[in-house]
């Protein structure tokens, strides 16, 4: 009996990045900074390494971990990179996204010192406001293009408000990304991979996607937002199982939790699950979330603890220490979704997905049967 567990279905995985260059016809770049978004990088990454192009990571850190591991796509890095992280892109091979000349100029120099001429993609802000060349400095990208030892071979940026109903701002953006494009092509820089296109411009747009695509949250099953399609197809890779770790019964009149913030109204049977906000339960979830048992919503009562937290099972038949309390998935018809303990929790589902803790252990499953068993503190091969 586990304590928890996270249920990854790697079968969905595949059918989520499928539907991505399915629609596109383009190459896609599964995101999987963040461990994946919580669901692990490094067995996504086995996956997937034979159905995408290449994976996108945030920090050089990441995409080390998965050479390491084996995988020989070509890893992106998002994010600039900076000090000591630049000789990681020689030493393993990754696929740098530039933002300044600065950056290129170093680079540049890296690569001479090698002897090799280095693939690098240009950044640019076309309204994010974040990181990348912005769209009015044609002299700087004119000069990392003549910067010896490293080629131009990609071109991307990031929409900021493709999931939103409006799409005025993105559909802006993409005129401005297209006017950098034969910019650059008109100065004779050939580019081979434009991308644009998050997994809201995936499912949003029908046209516009260039030569690749970078699936992110969509990969999991998740939809950027409330405002774009849900009809996508989309399949939920991650389930949250947790298995009861004691029950008593309380009289009325007893406090549950940290500051007594619930009492009992009656005789209540208590059903302690043994998870927290250290597994990345929230603890905003306190007197909100619900878990499935035995086919019955049972409500949190009181602050959920760091370790764990209390369910009401008054009205549930059959409940006992060893139950399985589904966190986030579906049982006997009932189902308890990413996003709706993230909205009850003032978050989004990035943030949920990305917060579970490395103390719960990740189960892979592929054809309805496990195939493997990840933990922070052990890796067991069933």
């Amino acid at each position: 009996m586990e304590r928890t567990y996270l249920k990854i279905d790697l079968d969905a995985v595949r059918h989520n990045v499928g539907l991505a260059g399915g629609k596109t016809g383009a190459r896609v770049f599964a995101i999987i900074k963040a461990d994946a978004y919580g669901h692990g990088a490094i067995e996504l990454a086995r996956e997937l390494q034979d159905t995408v192009y290449g994976f996108g990571l945030a920090i050089p850190e990441e995409a080390v971990q998965l050479r390491r591991a084996g995988i020989k796509n070509p890893l992106l890095i998002l994010g600039n990179i900076v000090g000591d992280s630049l000789t990681d892109v020689f030493d393993y091979g990754l696929l740098p996204s530039v933002s300044n000349l600065e950056t290129a100029k170093k680079l540049s120099s890296l690569a001479r010192e090698r002897g090799i001429v280095l693939d690098i993609h240009i950044g640019v802000d076309t309204g994010m406001g974040r990181i990348g060349f912005l769209p009015g400095q044609r002299t700087e990208l004119l000069a990392v293009a003549a910067l010896p030892n490293i080629k131009i071979t990609g071109l991307c940026t990031h929409y900021a408000s493709a999931d939103e109903t409006d799409k005025t701002y993105a559909k802006r953006q993409k005129e401005i990304f297209a006017d950098v494009a034969e910019f650059l092509e008109q100065n004779g820089i050939k580019i081979d991979c434009r991308h644009i296109s998050n997994s809201a411009g995936i499912i949003e747009f029908d046209a516009g996607h260039y030569d690749a695509v970078r699936s992110g949250i969509m990969t999991y099953g998740l939809y950027p937002s409330k405002e774009t399609a849900q009809d996508f197809g989309l399949r939920p890779v991650m389930s949250w199982y947790a298995a009861v770790s004691h029950i008593k019964v309380l009289p009325k009149g007893c406090g549950i939790s940290y500051g007594s913030t619930y009492v009992t109204q009656r005789p209540t049977k208590i059903a302690t699950i043994p998870i927290g906000y250290a597994d990345g339960y929230p603890r905003a979830l306190s007197g909100k979330g619900k878990v499935i048992i035995n086919g019955r919503f049972a409500p949190i009562i009181g602050r959920v603890c760091m370790d764990q937290f209390m369910a009401d099972v008054t009205d549930i038949d059959g409940v006992d220490v060893g139950s399985q309390a589904v966190i986030v998935g579906s049982s006997d018809g009932l189902k308890i979704t990413v996003e709706e303990l993230a909205d009850a929790a003032n978050s989004f589902n990035y943030e949920f997905v990305c917060g579970v803790g490395l103390r719960v252990p990740k189960i892979y499953f592929r054809d309805g049967k496990p195939v493997k068993r990840i933990s922070y503190v052990e890796k067991l091969n069933f």
